[in-house]
């Protein structure tokens, strides 16, 4: 998948007038340059620039679609690009369908289509389930598509359904790296980590994996124990494991602020069952050099210009000991909102999971209780200078909300969020069926057309 995909889906839009056609060289020059971020930045500008104008209002509904494939393709083509550096082929089929994990998705026709239309938001995880489980009806015995089947069904948490499905594999092709590493995968996603242990240890012992299973030893090892730090500190509150190579203290305050934020959660959204016998896990890293280096060994990735982050797959919440305590306190609190939502409900749009954070990160300590609804005068700001229209902003997928103007995104992910939450009766009963619909049901997408598809966006905007 070439970068240059990206600039001829954006060709249709952008040629409705001669003042869009003019615009279109810079867009493709960008893309082709592999720079991402700035077509992102600019394709975002141009739909603000163009909003009002009758040959893009005539066309808005195709402009949405054409910015929205445009957006995911120029993130796509970055990882492609990068996975080539790294000496990853174009037709490896190894692949995680966590966002943020290390992504490969260009091999198998079936696999890439489906991942495309998934990452998009074309599709959602049930209904990708329906179009993988077609695909096996044509060819019971293609493995790719056997794995990627139980990898949707791990991260719609059927792990049980997961876990048989890879067991059979595992029979099939009993030497098959693949299948074990899926495998151990799986069991991780559901913190059986003596169970992965075992797999690993056993396969190992068989030469059945790659470069002696190394790899995979050593992202077991930090599932396991977490960072390996000279002299480790921790503390162990009703619900947080926390650990530290700064100081115990840190621990405990971390420790505080956690549990008055899910106290908070769980009395006005949901309890998580069963935390008391498994705990959330935090890391809190006394360097940023070495927070980079975990989660670059964790993610394929370091991370820039993030203080904290919460992996999905290990269920560990990382923050490294920025200058700033305050700014610390409050990424332990945003980052462990993810942490917490990660059990409530996975598969929220990114403006929901973000919004949400960014919300609750504004905490307020009053009587020894922790409040919200704080108003974040940065976001209120910049709000008032630009904005995405609701209609459009509600359906970026996960790529685009972390391309091109991510503060405009954040900031209008709390702002919606706020507003919900803040404004009256009716806007807190959309606020509660939401969230209600994204704990029981994957399909985002669906929840959001039956809470919000009879509702004028733009009188909701007025």
């Amino acid at each position: 998948m070439s970068p240059v995909i990206a600039a001829l889906l954006v060709l249709p839009c952008l040629q409705q007038g001669a003042s869009l056609r003019s615009d279109l060289a810079e867009v493709r020059a960008l893309i082709a340059s592999e720079d991402g971020p700035a077509a992102v930045t600019r394709i975002e500008q141009l739909l603000l620039d163009h909003e009002g104008s009758e040959e893009v209002t005539l066309h808005m509904g195709s402009v949405q679609q054409e910015m929205t494939e445009a957006l995911f393709l120029v993130e796509m083509a970055e990882r492609s690009i990068s996975a080539k550096g790294s000496g990853m082929g174009e037709s490896s089929s190894r692949f995680r369908l966590y966002p943020g994990e290390e992504l490969d998705p260009f091999g198998e026709d079936v696999i890439e289509e489906i991942m495309v239309d998934v990452l998009m938001g074309d599709l959602d995880l049930a209904e990708a389930k329906v179009e993988i489980e077609d695909a096996l009806d044509e060819d019971p015995e293609h493995q790719p598509t056997i794995l990627m089947q139980a990898q949707l069904l791990a991260r719609l948490r059927d792990l049980p359904a997961a876990r048989a499905m890879l067991e059979d594999a595992r029979k099939r092709w009993p030497m098959d790296d693949a299948v074990v590493e899926a495998l151990v995968d799986v069991e991780i996603l559901d913190q059986k980590l003596e169970v992965a242990q075992r797999i690993v240890k056993e396969a190992r012992a068989g030469g059945m994996l790659r470069d002696g299973g190394e790899e995979l030893q050593a992202q077991l090892d930090k599932a396991v124990s977490g960072p390996h730090w000279p002299k480790t500190y921790g503390h162990e509150s009703r619900y947080y494991d926390i650990q530290s190579d700064i100081s115990k203290d840190i621990c405990k305050e971390a420790s505080r602020m956690l549990e008055s934020a899910y106290n908070s959660y769980s009395i006005h959204l949901k309890k998580v069952r069963g935390l008391e016998k498994n705990k959330f896990r935090v890391f809190l890293f006394s360097g940023e050099a070495s927070y980079h280096r975990y989660a670059a060994d964790s993610f394929g990735t370091s991370r820039e210009n993030t203080a904290g982050l919460f992996s999905p797959f290990l269920k560990q919440l990382l923050i490294w000991n920025v200058p700033s305590r305050e700014a610390m306190m409050r990424t332990v609190v945003h980052e462990g909102f993810h942490q917490y939502l990660d059990q409530i409900a996975p598969e929220t749009p990114r403006w929901f999971n973000e919004g949400m954070a960014e919300y609750f990160e504004l905490y307020e300590t009053v009587n020894g209780k922790f409040t919200e609804g704080q108003v974040n005068r940065n976001h209120v700001e910049l709000l008032l200078e630009r904005s995405i229209p609701l209609v459009h902003f509600l359906k970026m997928p996960s790529g685009a909300f972390y391309q091109g103007d991510v503060g405009l995104h954040y900031a209008q992910g709390w702002a919606f969020v706020h507003f919900l939450r803040n404004s009256g009766r009716d806007e807190k009963k959309l606020f509660d069926a939401l969230f209600q619909r994204f704990a029981d049901s994957p399909s985002s997408g669906k929840v959001l057309e039956e809470v919000l598809g009879e509702v004028d966006m733009r009188q909701l905007e007025a």
